[in-house]
Protein backbone atom coordinates (compact mmCIF):
# COMPACT_ATOMS: atom_id res chain seq x y z
CA UNK A 1 0.00 0.00 0.00
CA UNK A 2 2.58 2.57 0.65
CA UNK A 3 4.54 2.11 -2.48
CA UNK A 4 1.32 2.96 -4.13
CA UNK A 5 0.83 6.05 -2.43
CA UNK A 6 4.48 6.80 -3.21
CA UNK A 7 3.79 6.24 -7.04
CA UNK A 8 0.40 7.89 -6.71
CA UNK A 9 2.53 11.19 -5.20
CA UNK A 10 5.03 11.08 -7.41
CA UNK A 11 3.08 10.43 -10.25
CA UNK A 12 0.74 13.89 -9.51
CA UNK A 13 3.93 16.01 -9.32
CA UNK A 14 4.45 15.25 -12.72
CA UNK A 15 0.83 15.61 -14.03
CA UNK A 16 0.50 19.12 -12.08
CA UNK A 17 2.43 21.18 -14.79
CA UNK A 18 0.87 20.05 -18.03
CA UNK A 19 -2.02 20.67 -16.79
CA UNK A 20 -1.70 24.12 -16.08
CA UNK A 21 -1.24 25.24 -19.33
CA UNK A 22 -4.76 23.61 -20.15
CA UNK A 23 -6.47 26.17 -17.75
CA UNK A 24 -7.36 29.89 -18.30
CA UNK A 25 -4.36 31.49 -18.56
CA UNK A 26 -2.60 32.50 -15.12
CA UNK A 27 -2.68 36.35 -13.77
CA UNK A 28 0.52 38.53 -14.37
CA UNK A 29 -1.23 41.00 -12.57
CA UNK A 30 -4.06 41.12 -9.91
CA UNK A 31 -5.94 42.86 -8.09
CA UNK A 32 -5.59 42.40 -4.41
CA UNK A 33 -8.24 44.31 -3.15
CA UNK A 34 -11.20 43.02 -5.56
CA UNK A 35 -9.64 39.73 -6.63
CA UNK A 36 -9.67 40.38 -10.06
CA UNK A 37 -7.28 39.95 -12.45
CA UNK A 38 -6.09 42.91 -14.11
CA UNK A 39 -3.94 41.52 -17.01
CA UNK A 40 -3.01 37.78 -17.71
CA UNK A 41 -1.44 35.85 -20.24
CA UNK A 42 0.75 32.65 -19.94
CA UNK A 43 2.02 32.74 -23.34
CA UNK A 44 0.59 28.95 -23.70
CA UNK A 45 -2.21 30.54 -26.50
CA UNK A 46 0.43 32.25 -28.10
CA UNK A 47 2.45 31.18 -31.74
CA UNK A 48 5.75 29.73 -31.24
CA UNK A 49 8.67 31.79 -33.02
CA UNK A 50 6.84 34.43 -33.71
CA UNK A 51 6.10 37.84 -31.74
CA UNK A 52 3.50 37.77 -29.16
CA UNK A 53 -0.08 39.01 -30.48
CA UNK A 54 -2.59 40.15 -28.22
CA UNK A 55 -2.80 40.99 -25.34
CA UNK A 56 0.64 42.55 -26.04
CA UNK A 57 2.33 44.51 -28.29
CA UNK A 58 5.77 44.82 -29.30
CA UNK A 59 8.56 46.99 -30.71
CA UNK A 60 11.69 48.64 -30.77
CA UNK A 61 13.48 51.68 -29.20
CA UNK A 62 16.20 53.96 -30.24
CA UNK A 63 18.12 52.67 -33.51
CA UNK A 64 19.75 50.02 -35.22
CA UNK A 65 17.62 46.94 -34.48
CA UNK A 66 16.25 45.61 -37.77
CA UNK A 67 13.34 43.38 -36.49
CA UNK A 68 11.35 42.71 -33.16
CA UNK A 69 12.92 39.70 -31.34
CA UNK A 70 10.76 39.13 -29.49
CA UNK A 71 9.68 35.25 -29.59
CA UNK A 72 6.99 32.91 -27.91
CA UNK A 73 9.55 29.59 -27.69
CA UNK A 74 8.76 26.36 -27.10
CA UNK A 75 10.91 24.43 -23.48
CA UNK A 76 12.62 22.77 -25.82
CA UNK A 77 14.85 25.29 -27.51
CA UNK A 78 17.51 25.68 -25.07
CA UNK A 79 15.85 26.78 -21.57
CA UNK A 80 12.66 24.65 -19.67
CA UNK A 81 9.85 26.92 -19.01
CA UNK A 82 9.07 27.55 -16.25
CA UNK A 83 5.47 26.53 -16.06
CA UNK A 84 3.73 24.86 -18.95
CA UNK A 85 5.43 24.70 -22.50
CA UNK A 86 6.17 28.06 -23.74
CA UNK A 87 7.53 31.46 -22.52
CA UNK A 88 8.36 35.02 -24.21
CA UNK A 89 12.04 35.65 -25.08
CA UNK A 90 13.28 38.96 -25.39
CA UNK A 91 16.58 39.19 -27.16
CA UNK A 92 18.81 42.75 -27.83
CA UNK A 93 21.80 41.87 -29.98
CA UNK A 94 24.58 44.34 -30.01
CA UNK A 95 23.23 47.09 -31.59
CA UNK A 96 21.82 50.76 -30.18
CA UNK A 97 18.29 49.75 -30.11
CA UNK A 98 16.51 47.41 -27.80
CA UNK A 99 13.22 45.70 -27.82
CA UNK A 100 10.63 45.27 -25.59
CA UNK A 101 7.09 43.79 -24.92
CA UNK A 102 3.66 45.57 -22.99
CA UNK A 103 0.76 44.30 -22.11
CA UNK A 104 -2.35 47.18 -20.67
CA UNK A 105 -5.27 45.56 -19.02
CA UNK A 106 -7.86 46.65 -16.66
CA UNK A 107 -9.67 46.79 -13.05
CA UNK A 108 -7.38 48.94 -11.28
CA UNK A 109 -8.34 51.84 -8.97
CA UNK A 110 -7.27 54.85 -6.42
CA UNK A 111 -6.97 53.03 -3.13
CA UNK A 112 -6.23 49.32 -3.87
CA UNK A 113 -3.75 46.83 -3.80
CA UNK A 114 -2.00 45.48 -7.29
CA UNK A 115 0.48 42.67 -7.18
CA UNK A 116 3.04 41.67 -9.97
CA UNK A 117 4.23 37.81 -9.83
CA UNK A 118 6.13 37.12 -12.84
CA UNK A 119 9.03 34.14 -13.52
CA UNK A 120 12.03 35.67 -14.71
CA UNK A 121 15.83 34.69 -15.87
CA UNK A 122 18.48 36.65 -17.63
CA UNK A 123 20.95 35.77 -19.37
CA UNK A 124 23.49 38.74 -20.25
CA UNK A 125 23.75 42.13 -18.60
CA UNK A 126 20.51 43.15 -17.73
CA UNK A 127 16.38 43.42 -18.61
CA UNK A 128 13.63 45.46 -16.92
CA UNK A 129 10.05 44.91 -16.19
CA UNK A 130 8.04 48.40 -16.14
CA UNK A 131 4.55 49.36 -14.30
CA UNK A 132 2.54 50.86 -16.89
CA UNK A 133 -0.28 52.81 -16.31
CA UNK A 134 -3.62 53.21 -18.59
CA UNK A 135 -2.15 56.03 -20.73
CA UNK A 136 0.71 53.53 -21.45
CA UNK A 137 3.33 55.21 -19.15
CA UNK A 138 5.81 54.31 -16.98
CA UNK A 139 4.86 55.10 -13.83
CA UNK A 140 8.29 52.24 -11.72
CA UNK A 141 11.12 50.27 -13.01
CA UNK A 142 12.62 47.13 -11.73
CA UNK A 143 16.10 45.49 -12.99
CA UNK A 144 16.99 42.46 -13.21
CA UNK A 145 20.81 42.41 -13.68
CA UNK A 146 23.41 39.15 -15.27
CA UNK A 147 25.36 39.07 -11.72
CA UNK A 148 22.23 38.74 -9.78
CA UNK A 149 21.68 42.17 -8.97
CA UNK A 150 18.10 43.63 -8.64
CA UNK A 151 16.84 47.00 -8.34
CA UNK A 152 14.41 50.23 -8.82
CA UNK A 153 15.26 53.07 -10.78
CA UNK A 154 15.12 55.61 -8.94
CA UNK A 155 12.26 58.74 -8.63
CA UNK A 156 14.60 60.86 -10.96
CA UNK A 157 15.12 58.23 -12.76
CA UNK A 158 19.25 59.20 -13.11
CA UNK A 159 20.47 55.77 -11.45
CA UNK A 160 19.84 52.02 -10.17
CA UNK A 161 18.77 51.42 -6.65
CA UNK A 162 20.09 47.79 -6.10
CA UNK A 163 18.35 45.58 -3.41
CA UNK A 164 19.93 43.45 -0.68
CA UNK A 165 18.00 40.93 -2.50
CA UNK A 166 19.36 38.97 -5.56
CA UNK A 167 18.42 36.51 -8.11
CA UNK A 168 19.72 33.07 -8.82
CA UNK A 169 22.03 33.51 -11.72
CA UNK A 170 21.24 31.26 -15.15
CA UNK A 171 17.96 30.24 -13.33
CA UNK A 172 14.71 30.77 -13.24
CA UNK A 173 13.56 33.52 -10.40
CA UNK A 174 9.92 34.56 -9.03
CA UNK A 175 9.61 38.66 -8.97
CA UNK A 176 6.51 39.68 -6.89
CA UNK A 177 6.28 43.45 -6.91
CA UNK A 178 2.97 45.10 -5.08
CA UNK A 179 1.54 48.51 -4.99
CA UNK A 180 -0.84 50.41 -3.17
CA UNK A 181 -2.46 52.91 -6.21
CA UNK A 182 -2.17 56.61 -5.23
CA UNK A 183 0.69 55.92 -2.81
CA UNK A 184 4.28 56.32 -3.92
CA UNK A 185 5.69 52.91 -2.45
CA UNK A 186 6.09 49.86 -4.55
CA UNK A 187 7.36 46.43 -2.37
CA UNK A 188 9.68 44.32 -3.98
CA UNK A 189 10.88 40.36 -3.06
CA UNK A 190 12.65 37.58 -5.18
CA UNK A 191 11.91 34.17 -4.81
CA UNK A 192 10.14 34.81 -1.22
CA UNK A 193 12.82 37.14 0.54
CA UNK A 194 11.69 39.59 2.78
CA UNK A 195 10.16 42.39 0.86
CA UNK A 196 12.13 45.71 0.23
CA UNK A 197 10.28 49.21 -0.83
CA UNK A 198 11.46 51.82 -3.11
CA UNK A 199 9.24 54.92 -5.07
CA UNK A 200 8.40 55.10 -8.25
CA UNK A 201 8.75 57.75 -10.88
CA UNK A 202 8.63 61.52 -10.02
CA UNK A 203 5.09 62.64 -10.41
CA UNK A 204 3.50 59.39 -11.64
CA UNK A 205 2.05 58.38 -7.80
CA UNK A 206 -1.40 59.05 -8.77
CA UNK A 207 -1.50 56.65 -11.53
CA UNK A 208 -3.55 53.63 -11.15
CA UNK A 209 -1.11 50.81 -11.87
CA UNK A 210 -2.60 48.43 -14.96
CA UNK A 211 -0.09 47.56 -17.02
CA UNK A 212 3.40 45.89 -17.62
CA UNK A 213 6.51 46.25 -19.95
CA UNK A 214 9.46 43.74 -20.36
CA UNK A 215 12.18 45.36 -22.13
CA UNK A 216 15.95 44.49 -22.79
CA UNK A 217 17.67 47.40 -21.70
CA UNK A 218 21.54 46.08 -22.30
CA UNK A 219 23.60 44.69 -25.79
CA UNK A 220 23.52 40.85 -26.25
CA UNK A 221 21.41 40.69 -23.36
CA UNK A 222 18.54 37.83 -23.49
CA UNK A 223 15.40 38.41 -21.07
CA UNK A 224 13.06 35.45 -20.21
CA UNK A 225 9.89 35.63 -18.54
CA UNK A 226 6.86 33.38 -17.68
CA UNK A 227 3.88 32.97 -16.07
CA UNK A 228 3.60 31.59 -12.19
CA UNK A 229 0.98 29.46 -11.14
CA UNK A 230 -0.85 30.46 -8.23
CA UNK A 231 -0.45 28.02 -5.01
CA UNK A 232 -4.09 27.12 -5.24
CA UNK A 233 -4.21 26.34 -8.78
CA UNK A 234 -1.02 24.13 -8.50
CA UNK A 235 -2.36 22.80 -5.44
CA UNK A 236 -5.90 21.57 -7.22
CA UNK A 237 -4.51 20.35 -10.05
CA UNK A 238 -1.90 18.10 -8.02
CA UNK A 239 -5.40 17.06 -6.04
CA UNK A 240 -7.20 16.13 -9.32
CA UNK A 241 -4.40 14.33 -10.62
CA UNK A 242 -3.98 12.17 -7.17
CA UNK A 243 -7.75 11.60 -7.34
CA UNK A 244 -7.65 10.17 -10.61
CA UNK A 245 -4.22 8.02 -9.88
CA UNK A 246 -6.17 6.68 -7.19
CA UNK A 247 -9.42 5.21 -9.09
CA UNK A 248 -7.11 4.19 -11.68
CA UNK A 249 -5.04 1.86 -9.25
CA UNK A 250 -7.92 0.74 -7.54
Amino acid sequence: MYRKLAYVLTLSVICAVPLIAQADAIPLLKNVTTGATVFTDDFEGQTVGTQPGAPWTGGIYGGGVNSVVATCDYASQGVPAYQGDRYVKLYRPNESGGVYLQGIGGNSDAGETIRLEIAFRIDGTESSVYAMNANGNPIAQFGMFGNGDVAIVTPNQQEWGILTQKSNVGEWNVLVVEHVNDVDSWSVSVNGAAPETGQGFTGMSGSDWVGIKLQSDSRNSTGYWDAVPEPTTVALLSLGAIGVLRRRLR
